[in-house]
């Protein structure tokens, strides 16, 4: 029993010295102050106190201008007592750091700081070390300002501002390192990351640095958000070498007025750019020899060269691909996007507006640009040059002044754009052509358009120059100088709308064009049963389509002629020929003889035809004289209007006269209604009781007693008025 009963003690005494050891440790944290110039102070050195320090002790420093080379090599809170204005610590031994952190858990906060001229060393060195705070310091005139490296880690730099150095903050083979607030400023180059990872850059202010504000070498995996980058040669700047995975991601940074470019990653693989903002450089954005990176809702405007740049240099060995640009928007540079030597990028939804050139494609292959609005640039709006197998899809390329889409051949016996697809884009109101390609004599040919509308362009909606090409399913309307130019042999045009003032179709030169497919099952492009040839109409009613019948119901032209033959040897066998059925527009209600009051009536109308209506007008007239015109609006598919005007005095009876005209010129004017009126005074019904008429609507003729929802699921005709009742 006395032997378990020691124990017991023993272990009990064991713990107690170790919490004592503990609280002993804690309570021996010290406060030591330092002054250079008063000897009531613990030491009148940095470095003497922290020779004398413990771990985990702070050293507080006086104002004063400190010439030494601290060397911290224990856990330390180093901090000045009034800020860097007035602590100065400058190098002793120029080529040794102002302060060498050998420790982690390392504070240096509110010094001046400046002297060390060794490559690699900075005036602040941290030295494989963890957990560093480096806070509120000035940095200065050192080869480096503050140098991070040889695996350290997870150290945060917080409020310095760091100027005239070599390289303004450098780290080098570090990673998890976390640089927020800083100003760096006037260095030659700002942060200069090399060969490190994962490291947070983080609303720090980089300006008039001589070369680059931010410089990334060979590191990755890093992650730069809102820093304000201005001022410098280049603003951030990436170099990594072929292959490397560099994951960066760029976000929401504002980089402007850099001499050169705003951001320039050369062998960009897997990085990201979002939400950046980038103006007023001398190139927006540049991404040389880039690969499966990806560019969303940044905006790039004002630069003087290029806005957002993909570019392979020419080196048709690495042929980099897989590039993503989406929402972003590109305003007012020189070439809104230019891609040059790089295959398989996909353009979504980019605004590009205001540029010279809109985008640039240039010796591509496989890229797809899709959804993007490619407006009001002052030359080309899309430019493929020497580019093949490349999809434009859906996209909207309007008023550009010279050209909506432009392919060029790049030089005799140069390769020129062939097998791309043009299909559904809006390529309207731009200042010349529509669609231009040029290669007749170096083989452009084998690109498909369809689907596409080409109106109100200055000059041609396609002039065409090139071999085998493929022009389908197009509306081409009200082009100034006509619908299509053609100079190439043996292409293909038909089940095209054409509709255009000066001339449809002009083809010069251009042996074996075929006019028109072989008969196929349909719908055609205005809507009848059989696909062959093209529609041709002109604004005056007057094209070939629109005078030439079709009078057994196959949907082509047969009568008078049944082939159109534009020049020698051009000829549509097959032209389609539009609707000549006119609208059927029959009233089913108002039913019975419903008394009703009011000058204003609400007319409700659903009007069936098999083509589109193009308008639909009631006349209002009294026995005398026209009484009101008023154009119905479609709504939900019913044309209606609720202020069609019925003159009150006299009183008596009203024709209701519609008109439904279809896009073909179709109209139907048959259909009539007659209302008479009635005062809405309890007396004769004279005018002179005071009261308003009241009219009954009247039928010409008899309408069915059916269910009127019934009728118009039949018919699709609803002819209503809806007044006030009198009470």
């Amino acid at each position: 029993m006395r032997e378990n009963v020691d124990i017991h003690r023993f272990w009990i005494l064991l713990a107690s010295a170790v919490v004592l050891v503990l609280l002993s440790s804690v309570s021996m944290a010290a406060e030591i102050r330092v002054d250079d110039d008063d000897g009531t102070k613990d030491y009148d050195t940095i470095q003497g106190a922290v020779d004398a320090a413990g771990d985990y002790d702070t050293i507080l420093v006086y104002p004063g201008t400190y010439n030494e080379n601290v060397n911290v090599d224990i856990p330390l809170n180093i901090t000045s007592t009034d800020g860097a204005s007035v602590t100065h610590v400058t190098a002793d031994v120029l080529e040794y750091p102002v302060f060498d952190i050998e420790s982690n858990n390392v504070t240096i906060n509110g010094f001046n700081i400046s002297g060390t001229t060794h490559t690699y060393r900075g005036s602040i060195t941290l030295d494989e070390v963890e957990y560093c705070n480096i806070t509120n310091n000035n940095i200065s005139n050192s080869d480096n300002g503050i140098f991070i490296r040889l695996t350290s880690k997870n150290n945060n730099l917080v409020d310095n501002h760091v100027s005239g150095n070599t390289k303004g903050i450098y780290l080098w083979y570090t990673y998890y390192n976390n640089l927020t607030n800083n100003v760096v400023t006037r260095n030659n180059n700002g942060i200069y990351l090399e060969s490190s990872e994962e490291n947070e850059l983080i609303d720090n202010t980089i300006l008039d640095n001589v070369d680059n504000g931010i410089y990334l070498k060979d590191s990755y995996d890093n992650n730069l958000h809102n820093n304000n980058v201005s001022g410098n040669n280049k603003g951030i700047c990436m170099y990594s070498p072929k292959d490397f995975p560099s994951d960066n991601n760029f976000s929401s940074n504002t980089v402007f007025n850099n001499v050169n470019e705003g951001i320039f990653l050369q062998y960009p693989l897997d990085s990201t750019l979002t939400d950046n903002s980038v103006y007023n450089n001398s190139e927006g954005i540049v991404l040389q020899y880039p690969q499966d990176s990806t560019l969303t809702d940044n905006t790039v405007f004002n630069n003087t060269g290029s806005g957002i740049t993909l570019d392979d240099d020419g080196d048709h060995e690495v042929r980099n691909e897989n590039n993503t640009l989406i929402d972003n928007t590109v305003l007012n540079n020189n070439k809104g996007i230019d891609i040059l030597y790089v295959d398989n990028t996909t353009l979504i939804g980019n605004t590009v507006l205001d540029n010279n050139n809109g985008i640039w494609i240039d010796k591509c292959y496989y890229n797809n640009l899709t959804g993007n609005n490619v407006s009001n640039n002052t030359d080309k709006g899309i430019y493929l040059f020497s580019s093949h197998h490349n999809n434009l899809v859906g996209n909207n390329v309007l008023e550009n002044c010279v050209f909506g889409i432009y392919q060029n051949i790049g030089g005799l016996h140069l390769t020129s754009s062939n097998y791309n697809f043009i299909e559904y884009n809006n390529i309207s109101y731009n200042g010349d052509n529509g669609i231009y390609m040029d290669g007749y004599n170096t083989g452009c040919g084998n690109n498909n358009l369809s689907g596409n509308i080409l109106s109100n362009n200055g000059w041609y909606g396609i002039s065409l120059k090139g071999t085998a090409h493929y022009i389908y399913n197009n509306t081409i309307s009200n082009n100034g100088n006509g619908g299509i130019y053609l100079t190439g042999e043996g292409n293909y045009i038909y089940n095209n709308y054409f509709n255009n003032d000066i001339r449809n179709a002009y083809i010069s030169g251009a042996p074996g064009t075929q006019l028109n497919t072989t008969n196929n099952t349909g719908p055609n492009i205005i809507g009848g049963p059989y696909i062959g040839g093209n529609f041709w109409a002109t604004p005056d009613g007057t094209g070939f389509s629109q005078v030439n019948t079709d009078s057994d119901g196959d949907g082509f032209c047969d009568s008078p002629n049944s082939s159109y033959e534009l020049s020698n040897g051009n000829i549509d066998y097959l032209p389609l020929a539009g609707d000549s059925t006119e609208p059927s527009v029959v009233p089913i209600a108002p039913l019975g003889k419903e008394v009703v009051t009011g000058e204003l009536l609400e007319l409700n109308v659903s009007v069936k035809d098999d083509s589109d209506i193009f308008s639909v007008v009631v006349n209002v007239s009294s026995v005398n004289d026209t009484v009101d015109t008023a154009f119905l609006t479609n709504v939900n598919g019913y044309w209606v209007n609720n202020s069609i005007t019925l003159d009150v005095n006299p009183h008596g009876e009203y024709n209701l006269s519609i008109n439904a005209t279809d896009e073909f010129g179709n109209s139907n004017t048959s259909m009539n209604l007659s209302v008479i009126g009635e005062s809405t005074s309890a007396g004769d019904g004279n005018e002179d009781d005071g009261g308003s008429p009241v009219y009954h609507p009247q039928p010409l003729f008899d309408v069915p007693t059916a269910n009127p929802l019934l009728l118009v699921g039949v018919l699709g005709i609803v002819v209503m008025f809806f007044v006030r009742r009198r009470e």
